[in-house]
């Protein structure tokens, strides 16, 4: 709520500046000027607090992996979300979180139906470290994009296998080191027609490797969002299905457990 309360603040703090000096309301009739200073505090806060989070990226090297992730990053980000969850007009329900674990590192995986997706899951868990693997388009978003590269964030180019196996070991490091947790697509891209997608089972090596928890959850709505804003709410539910310990999955391969993973979501998503 910090983006939201400062934005608020500032807008009141011009309106009654403006009311009292250079745009004095002396009639009933002037009840209009309060509410274009509102209007007009209002961008021109919002420009100056983006301008304000735009100078903390500075140090944020474009090029460097960083080994575990900065508190400072992980406050602005977390504004950051919340100021475009709320004006994305996102009605949200969370089931299930009780059963993400609180105290360990997991790989977490999810369907794809929107850019909102890591987005959505990562606001819900911000009292956590999780950090997912996602495709370097993200990464050139204003402020979040670095801010997600100083979060551990991973850049991933599926074209290219050797870079892939490279983002898979670095996220096992990040898990086994307790650095962060993980979140993964395991589709690959956005699923529009199909209630979910193939998978991408070399991901699920991450958590047979380094033994960790996998938190299964589902999305539904996220791919409405884009189509809805900016006149109408989109209800987005966000299901914790399961979480999968080591003693449940250990001996399966990465294939059997994609599989397992697959079905549970596909369960919850008809």
């Amino acid at each position: 709520m910090l983006v939201e309360f400062l934005l608020l603040f500032l807008s009141l703090l011009f309106t009654m500046i403006g009311s009292m000096t250079f745009w004095q309301v002396h009639e009933p009739l002037d009840f209009y000027k309060p509410l274009v200073l509102f209007i007009g505090g209002y961008l021109i806060s919002m420009i100056f607090t983006w301008t304000i989070f735009e100078l903390t990226t500075l140090t944020i090297k474009k090029d460097k992996v960083y080994e575990k992730p900065n508190r400072f990053s992980r406050l602005i980000f977390n504004s950051a979300l919340s100021y475009v969850d709320l004006h994305a007009l996102i009605k949200l329900k969370v089931n299930g979180l009780y059963k993400v674990p609180k105290n360990e590192r997991y790989l977490l995986v999810c369907n794809h139906r929107s850019n909102f997706d890591s987005m959505i899951v990562s606001k819900v868990l911000k009292r956590h470290y999780i950090a997912f693997i996602a495709k370097e388009s993200l990464f050139k978003i204003p402020i979040g994009g670095k801010h997600m590269r100083r979060l551990c964030y991973l850049s991933i180019d599926r074209t290219d296998n050797l870079q892939s196996l490279a983002v898979m070991k670095k996220a096992e490091e990040y898990i086994e080191n307790n650095a962060t947790s993980i979140g993964v697509f395991p589709e690959g891209k956005r699923q529009q027609e199909k209630t979910i997608g193939d998978f991408h089972e070399g991901v699920f090596n991450i958590a047979i490797k380094s033994q960790c928890p996998i938190v299964i959850c589902t999305l539904k709505g996220t791919q409405d969002i884009k189509t809805n804003f900016p006149f109408k709410r989109t209800a987005v539910t966000l299901d914790f299905i399961e979480t999968l310990n080591y003693e449940d999955y250990g001996g399966f391969n990465a294939k059997q457990l994609s599989d397992i993973v697959q079905d549970k979501m596909i369960q919850n998503l008809c």
